[in-house]
């Protein structure tokens, strides 16, 4: 736009001095000439500065493009950094659940281990040379060494469950109820390794491992809560039917037990 201003302004210039060297031109041609010019000059400088005021707006917006581009940039880098620093949190604290976990199950596993040599070991000893050593020195009956084997494994375990390393307490039930399948602690075991199970959103699995307790230990205390849970999970699959035996087998069988009120509550719902 600049350049064809100043060929304008050249063009008229140009058409004065033809006119005042051709020795016609008249005062009027002349003021008409310094009009035109003065008109041009106003358009011209309209023209320059319309032009520096567009180059002003659109410096403007450009700066204004860079420095909103540095700032989505800035934020952009921060949020990935950050998530890159929860990452990293979250692996170092996986990895430190995992070690703990098969340290845990390496010790627990070396144990079962030492316990099962032990059984052994007096399992093969003679009856009568168990007692005799007993009555000479004062020593417990293989029995006692037995109960006192499966207590200690028992009260390691409730250690992992409490320290809610799931997945290592699981397979050291299933381990330890293969050990000692007849222990006293056994209906316990059950019931906390159906709670694992019911974790693990394994429910069929966990209602066959609640009624093992009152399969294989009718007397034991844990028979009303095993017979309890495994109605609620009955409901929580849409199986009334089987929740209905459960829960009623409870109320017949023990009427004064604690658990009683409760599942009546639930069979009315269930009616």
């Amino acid at each position: 736009m600049s350049h064809r201003i100043d060929r304008f302004g050249r063009v008229s210039l140009l058409l004065v001095l033809a006119a005042l060297s051709s020795g016609c031109a008249t005062r009027g041609d002349l003021r008409e000439i310094q009009y035109e010019m003065r008109r041009l000059a106003v358009r011209q400088d309209s023209a320059f500065q319309a032009l520096m005021r567009m180059m002003e707006r659109e410096n403007a917006q450009a700066l204004d493009s860079v420095a909103e581009l540095a700032s989505l940039m800035f934020e952009f880098r921060g949020e990935v950094n950050n998530r890159l620093l929860a990452i990293q949190n979250q692996q170092l604290v996986m990895g430190e659940l995992v070690g703990q976990s098969q340290h845990s199950l390496a010790l627990m596993t070396e144990e079962l281990n030492r316990q099962r040599q032990q059984i052994e070991l007096v399992s093969r000893q003679e009856p009568t040379d168990t007692l005799a050593g007993g009555d000479e020195e004062g020593e417990e009956p293989s029995g006692a060494q037995f109960v006192d084997a499966d207590e200690e494994a028992y009260q390691s375990l409730m250690q992992l469950v409490d320290r809610g390393l799931t997945g290592s307490a699981r397979r050291g039930l299933e381990l330890f109820l293969e050990e000692y399948p007849n222990s006293g602690y056994a209906p316990a075991a059950y019931l906390h390794l159906a709670e694992m199970r019911v974790l693990d959103d394994d429910l069929e699995h966990a209602i066959e491992t609640y009624l093992t307790v009152p399969d294989l230990f009718p007397e034991a205390d844990e028979v009303p809560r095993a017979l309890y849970q495994a109605g609620l999970l009955c409901i929580a699959i849409d199986d009334s039917a089987r929740a209905r035996e459960y829960l009623q087998w409870l109320v017949d069988s023990y009427p004064d037990h604690v658990l009683v009120a409760r599942a009546r509550d639930e069979l009315d719902k269930i009616s």
